[in-house]
């Protein structure tokens, strides 16, 4: 059973977790899209090089078993924001637009005095080709906003930039978008460390979301301000040139379970060969580590370090040639596991950590470092105590999900326990039903599935679809092919 998440007492609006006169931490929350767990260097696993990255994590805890809840954008990103599960916020695929009476932690924090900002990638707003512009009621609790929906356009990006309930200017950016985005959280981090500084007394919580390594276009500049966006340069995953030189010539992720794929699909993901995806994808990651590096220093600058929770995560991670495959969706590892990474000087011990985290996990557990009472409704487990360095029991399973809203050819529907040493997904396509399991201990890269009536492991089959049954009627989930006798 999942533990119920600790009860944090009520604090003044400056004071930090009950201690008389501290004020409260700042946050801010670095997000980048489709970058799984293995594509950071300290990890050892892929041919990708992450130095800042890599420092941040030696200093801070770093969850070698966080999971996506659903390895798509929205839900994963839905619960990222709400601490609730896809079935229960109610955005269970990338057409749902998170619903108004959803408490966000940017309404949380808002109302415990915070001063909020998102920065990037929204995607929360319903269908992304319908418009880039969130209207101000539907932030979430955001005050400070440059944000777009779903830009996938890499270096010509169109936000909207607001402070407070305005709308919202239209502003037109060219250049490499993680760039622009980590200029923005600087001069924001500056400007609020200036006010706190003052003795103003206010903490900010800034989210930035980048949208690399998730593949995108490089448009040519438009002839004219009124056509800013011109023909398509290239299009899949993509960096700036000088990031994707450093992978020139790399022709494998080195995983056993790699096979060499040409990604043909819409427009944003092009046509690529397999040197191509992969220099671009690592490109993509390097030049990040690159732009959170300037985020570091900045908080150093500032004197913020000790005064700031810093949280490195993904909405999802990417398959990247694994089992023949590039996207997500499905349930491999390479797709679910995502990196997630806290630091704060003097506060978070640090260390590798291996309990099983999942995306419902962040908003009780960033609640619970910062003193705020989490809301009734939060689904998951705060996981504060235990980077205090305090003893806690960890979750012994994790849900997982994904529901094929389009009846996508190679997608389908299913539900994942995910354990210390297991993954069991039970997947439904078309009336066709199927239970698979994996031992990830000795088959870490899942190339040996065990099903019922092979292997001799009935029983253990059993055990796992028990315990994920158990997991779908305690939050309410009607998957019908776990759930029926």
């Amino acid at each position: 059973m999942t533990p119920e998440p600790a009860a944090v007492p009520r604090t003044a609006a400056g004071d930090a977790g009950g201690a008389p006169g501290a004020r409260r931490p700042n946050l801010l929350f670095v997000m980048a899209d489709e970058w799984r767990r293995m594509a950071l260097g300290c990890t050892g696993e892929d041919p990708v090089e992450t130095p800042h990255f890599d420092r941040f994590a030696a200093g801070g805890r770093l969850f070698t078993n966080a999971l996506s809840v659903c390895p798509v954008c929205v839900p994963a990103r839905a619960s990222i924001l709400t601490g609730r599960y896809p079935v229960t916020n109610r955005v269970i695929h990338n057409g749902r637009r998170l619903p108004d009476d959803e408490r966000s932690i940017g309404t949380i924090l808002q109302q415990a005095g915070y001063a909020t900002g998102y920065i990037g990638k929204w995607h929360l707003d319903g269908r992304h080709h319908e418009t880039q512009y969130v209207p101000p009621e539907r932030r979430h609790g955001f005050d400070f906003w440059h944000a777009a929906n779903m830009p996938h356009h890499l270096w010509i990006r169109e936000y909207y930039a607001a402070q407070g309930p305005e709308p919202g200017r239209h502003v037109l950016q060219q250049g490499w978008s993680p760039d622009h985005e980590t200029d923005v959280a600087i001069d924001f981090i500056t400007q609020r460390a200036r006010r706190r500084h003052a003795a103003e007394g206010q903490p900010f919580a800034l989210f930035l979301s980048w949208t690399p390594p998730h593949p995108g276009r490089h448009h040519a500049p438009g002839p004219s301000p009124a056509q800013p966006i011109g023909e398509v340069l290239r299009s899949g995953f993509v960096a700036p040139p000088e990031y994707e030189a450093r992978y020139a010539g790399l022709t494998t992720t080195g995983r056993p379970n790699y096979a060499p794929v040409t990604k043909s699909g819409n427009s944003s993901r092009g046509t690529q060969d397999a040197a191509a995806i992969l220099a671009g994808y690592f490109g993509a990651v390097t030049s990040l580590d690159d732009n959170f590096a300037r985020l570091a220093a900045c908080l150093e600058r500032e004197g913020l370090v000790e005064d700031t929770i810093v949280v490195l995560h993904a909405d999802h991670g990417e398959q990247l040639g694994s089992h023949g495959r590039t996207g997500k969706h499905i349930w491999y590892e390479e797709s679910v596991g995502v990196p997630f990474v806290v630091g704060w000087p003097e506060q978070v011990t640090p260390g590798r950590e291996e309990a099983l985290f999942n995306q419902v996990d962040i908003v009780p557990t960033l609640l619970g470092l910062m003193g705020v009472p989490a809301p009734p409704g939060v689904e998951g487990t705060d996981f504060s105590p235990l980077l205090r360095g305090q003893a806690m029991r960890r979750p012994d399973s994790a849900l997982l999900s994904f529901c094929d809203e389009n009846d996508h050819p190679s997608h389908s529907n299913w539900r994942c326990l995910r354990t210390p040493g297991h993954s069991y997904v039970v997947t439904e396509k078309g009336g066709r039903v199927e239970r698979i399991a994996y031992d990830l201990v000795a088959d870490p890269y899942q190339l040996r599935p065990i099903r019922p009536g092979e292997n001799g492991q009935d029983a253990l089959l059993t055990a796992l679809h028990q315990e994920l049954r158990a997991w779908l009627e305690r939050t309410g989930d009607d998957f019908a092919p776990v759930l029926r006798p």
